[in-house]
C-alpha cells in the first residue's frame, strides 16, 4: 500500500495517518483487554447467569472487539492489500460467529438477554 521511502507527499501523509489509526486501534484493543480481565473474571462469574458487568456494559462482544481492533491495527501497520482482504474475510466469519452466539444466548437466557440486547450494542 504505502511505502515510507516513497517521495510522494500524498503517500507520506497517508502513511502517517495509517500509522496513527493503527496505534489508536491497537491501544483501544489493549484497553478492552484490560476491561475484560479486570472488570469480569470468567473464573468467578456465576454459571448460568448472563454477564452484564465490566466491558459487557458497553459491548455484547468485548472479546471479539479486542480481537477485531488488534487485527485492524496489525493490518494498518502492515499496509498490505493482502492482509486487508484477509481482514475482510476474518470480519465476516467473526460476525457469523457472533450471530450464532446471540441465538444461543437468546435461547438460554430468554427475556433477560432480550432486555440486555436492547440496552447494549453488538459492537461498540
Amino acid at each position: 500500500m504505502f511505502n515510507k521511502k516513497d517521495g510522494n507527499i500524498y503517500y507520506r501523509i497517508s502513511y502517517r495517518i495509517m500509522e496513527r489509526l493503527a496505534a489508536i486501534s491497537f491501544l483501544h484493543g489493549i484497553y478492552y483487554v484490560g476491561c475484560v480481565w479486570v472488570g469480569m473474571s470468567f473464573l468467578t462469574a456465576p454459571m448460568g447467569k448472563l454477564i452484564t458487568k465490566g466491558c459487557y456494559k458497553f459491548s455484547r462482544n468485548p472479546i471479539y472487539m479486542v480481537n477485531i481492533l488488534i487485527a485492524i491495527s496489525i493490518v494498518l501497520m502492515s499496509t498490505s492489500w493482502i492482509l486487508v482482504l484477509l481482514l475482510i474475510v476474518y470480519l465476516v466469519f467473526n460476525h457469523l460467529e457472533i450471530l450464532a452466539e446471540e441465538r444461543f444466548c437468546a435461547e438460554t437466557y430468554g427475556e433477560d438477554f432480550e432486555r440486555y440486547k436492547n440496552k447494549v450494542r453488538r459492537y461498540l
